[in-house]
């Protein structure tokens, strides 16, 4: 059974809500379609052809540093990107091509047949990019400035940074800006810009090609163009054709179905051809709506406008211009920051803290005195552990609802008739005149109208706890935690907010207190930490309870019960004995607050006087019918409303 050692860091947190939302984001953009998102822990990010792996670790030294928004932008860029070739390519057609163009023999790459496999992945890769990046465009408007972010700042690493040294370097660049539909660099050299120039048609025409097949065999009629020059420039550099670093051939990577791709070009290119005859007749505006769609698919947590901001270059009626992401940031930004709050109120409760707790007494030979309390996260988590015990106590879980239930429940007016005193009923006073009957009065008692309750429940995880309980195989520990889970599935489904803390004192003598469920949560993280509870060192329960006193005070519900779990062997300090735990419990009392002690320990007389003594009439002996002990104990405290 595995056991978790640490609550979730912000960071940590913050990570899962960004892949929620992203999968979310996803679902939603491209349909409902039953796939899954997960974080990639290779060292790129990639798709099955089901799920798609994001890496979200996207900080490279080559690149420039980025902002925690930029990163998600660029990851929400990897997400689309990898949906993409779910959506648009057919992973078999990519693979047969490789095979049919690649060799390892230098005269097959000299008479320009046949490729080096780095050369030959470098040119399937971008145009196949470029054209499903386009698709997913115009498919899904709203996506394009990730896209066109994704390119412009990540893809390159520094773009242009070694512009205008190396021919080579330089067609390699210029050549995956066209087929991306980036801008221009000027430092580029000449001769590699004409190079590019020479096939500019045929990067257009792959950007629109109809199949992943038909993509593929544009970029052989593109290599076979320029192949012969860079090989020219090879030979002037001692350069070999292979002595190039470049690897991805997606050989782990399953893309879409050929069926649902067909389909989705054909709606891609649909659009495509009503934008065009729109154009043509002068409606531009109504091409635009009918070729992108509405906004009304995008996710709803995307909903803020992205203004666009690309603006054209008047200088060029070809040449696109740099996009500006700054809307698009911003959004980003702001998720980033919604993300941050939720984590800061996740972690809240379990911050590590030291308080100051007070114990009044209020007898003439014991003074107010002060100790320090440290609150912080439980050490270990297991849920496994409490989903068995919840799997055994889970019959008990109604009635025992059911008894808490009462606390809400107001009391109603009652009226008696045919008392001999009170309001006299003037519809019967005759029969006191004709027949002598005195019976003619009667007496209302007032009701209550309903409450609101809270519950803190407060376990001893003292080294007591880990005897075996009455003679049993089970620990007191163990039957604790059950006890535990009981009432906080019960109080949750008689919509009573319920908290739970565990105590010990260590052998430094600091008294400690574990948030384990606080008001208001009840995730896997909350049912980890009963489920991880175990015996530690002492148990100043005078200390931990008090502090709960004060805590559950400060609520403002009409019935607040304060429930101590315990093996009734309090740990005390040199001024502190069983009256000191009285003196807690009465006092409690006075400010509104009902103590109850679940005893769970051994049934030996001289124990449970003590029990009975520390908790006077509020003692529940843990036995196989709790829920009835509770409903007689609960009964209590609503006749006290009265």
């Amino acid at each position: 059974m595995s056991i978790a050692t640490a609550l979730q860091t912000k960071e940590e947190i913050i990570k899962n809500r960004e892949g929620e939302r992203l999968a979310r984001y996803l679902r939603i953009l491209f349909g409902n379609q039953k796939f899954g998102f997960k974080w990639s822990y290779r060292e790129t990010s990639y798709t099955d052809g089901k799920d798609v792996y994001i890496l979200y670790e996207l900080q490279r030294p080559d690149c420039r540093t980025f902002t925690p928004s930029e990163l998600r932008a660029l990851r929400k860029w990897h997400s689309l990107h990898e949906r993409g070739h779910i959506e648009y390519d057919i992973i078999s057609d990519y693979a047969n091509w490789q095979r049919e163009w690649v060799s390892n023999h230098r005269a097959d790459w000299v008479a320009n047949e046949k490729y080096p496999l780095p050369w030959l992945q470098f040119f399937g890769n971008v145009m196949m990019d470029g054209r499903m990046e386009n698709f997913t465009a115009i498919d899904h408007p709203t996506t394009k400035e990730y896209i066109e972010f994704g390119n412009y700042e990540w893809r390159f690493g520094i773009r242009g940074d070694h512009a205008g040294v190396d021919p080579i370097y330089d067609f390699r660049e210029c050549f995956m800006s066209r087929a991306l539909a980036m801008t221009d660099i000027d430092l580029w050299t000449p001769e590699a810009v004409d190079l590019v120039d020479s096939v500019q048609d045929l990067i257009e025409k792959g950007r629109f090609d109809d199949s992943t097949q038909a993509v593929l065999e544009t970029t052989t009629e593109i290599i076979k163009k320029v192949w012969p020059t860079l090989v020219e420039w090879m030979d002037l550099q001692s350069k070999e054709p292979d002595d190039f670093d470049y690897s991805d051939d997606h050989s782990d990577s399953q893309w879409g179905d050929p069926q649902e791709v067909e389909e989705n070009i054909k709606r891609v290119l649909r659009a495509l051809l009503k934008a065009s005859a729109a154009s043509q007749s002068g409606g531009d505006q109504e091409a635009d709506e009918s070729s992108t769609g509405s906004f009304s698919d995008q996710p709803n947590e995307e909903s803020e406008a992205i203004e666009p901001n690309q603006t054209e270059d008047p200088a060029s009626d070809n040449q696109p211009s740099k996009p500006d992401f700054s809307s698009m940031l911003r959004l980003e930004e702001k998720q980033l920051e919604k993300d941050e709050e939720e984590a800061e109120r996740e972690l809240a409760p379990y911050r590590t803290k030291t308080e100051e707790v007070t114990v009044h007494e209020h007898r003439k030979d014991r003074a107010a005195y002060s100790s320090s309390i440290t609150i912080k996260p439980y050490p270990q988590m297991d849920k496994g552990v409490y989903d068995h015990l919840y799997g055994e106590i889970k019959r008990h879980v109604l009635p025992t609802a059911k008894a808490l239930s009462g606390l809400l429940e107001g009391i109603p007016d009652e009226s008696r008739k045919n008392q001999r005193s009170g309001r006299i009923l003037a519809s019967r006073a005759w029969r006191a005149d004709k027949l002598g009957d005195a019976n003619v009065f009667e007496k209302r008692a007032k009701g209550t109208p309903g409450k609101n309750a809270r519950v803190l429940i407060l376990n001893d995880c003292s080294g007591s706890t880990g005897s075996r309980f009455q003679g049993s195989s089970s620990r007191i520990i163990d039957e604790m935690k059950k006890a535990q889970v009981l009432m906080v599935e019960a109080c949750d489904k008689a919509n009573l907010p319920v908290a739970s803390y565990g105590f010990t004192e260590d052998y430094r003598e600091e008294s400690i207190i574990y948030p384990l469920k606080p008001y208001g949560r009840f995730s896997s993280t909350e049912k980890g930490f009963i489920g991880g509870v175990d015996a530690m060192y002492g148990n100043r329960d005078t200390l931990a309870l008090q502090w709960a006193v004060d805590e559950l005070a400060r609520y403002p519900e009409d019935v607040r019960v304060l429930i101590m779990l315990s093996d009734g062997e309090p740990c005390f300090a040199d001024h502190e004995d069983y009256d000191t735990m009285r003196s807690i419990v009465l006092q409690a009392e006075k400010r509104g607050i009902e103590v109850l002690c679940l005893y769970v320990g051994p049934q030996e007389p001289r124990i449970l006087e003590v029990v009975r003594q520390m908790y006077p009439g509020r003692s529940i002996i843990v036995s196989n019918n709790l829920a009835k002990s509770l409903t007689t104990h609960v009964k209590r405290i609503i006749r006290k409303r009265r």
